[in-house]
């Protein structure tokens, strides 16, 4: 196969889905931003950002996005948890939030279940929680109580 790429090929923008696997890794680099190329400087897992804590890089979508865990605790069900994240300017994790989240940042939690912002499909009357004792992810009815944590997600560019 022939290499015909010219510099103006190399400088066009590209998208690149990532495995949650290797967003994992980039976690881990204790420079992600020198990773990722982004104009974004990150602070260092844990470190105030954007009015809560740094807790590594997740998926907004398609793309990638700093994970900031804010501060407060929240107990009751699905619904009063989404209102709740909302009041507080965020939203409730991502099961792949979470799966950042256990990893990073396990301390802060309690171990006990919390509310991900996720229903489960074919069923839209359970959600997904994660466990924060030993680090599983279940669905339950929401009209349970469980505890619940707000997030924020900040586009890396």
């Amino acid at each position: 196969m022939k290499n015909d790429l010219r510099p103006e090929h190399l400088s066009q923008e590209v998208t690149v889905a990532l495995p949650l696997s290797v967003v994992l890794r980039i976690t881990e680099d204790p420079q992600p931003a020198a990773v990722l190329q982004s104009s974004m400087q990150l602070p260092k897992i844990g470190e105030e950002f954007h009015g809560g804590k740094f807790s590594g890089v997740t998926l907004d979508g398609d793309q990638l996005a700093a994970l900031v865990l804010l501060l407060g605790d929240f107990n009751g069900t699905f619904e009063e948890a989404k209102d709740w994240a909302d009041k507080e300017d965020g939203v409730l994790p991502s099961r792949h939030d979470q799966l950042v989240l256990f990893k990073n940042m396990k301390g802060e939690f309690k171990e006990a279940y919390y509310w991900s912002g996720e229903q489960r499909a074919g069923a839209a009357g359970c959600a997904w929680s994660q466990g924060f004792g030993y680090g599983d992810q279940s669905w339950y009815a929401v009209s349970y109580r469980y505890r619940a944590r707000a997030v924020r997600r900040i586009p890396i560019r």
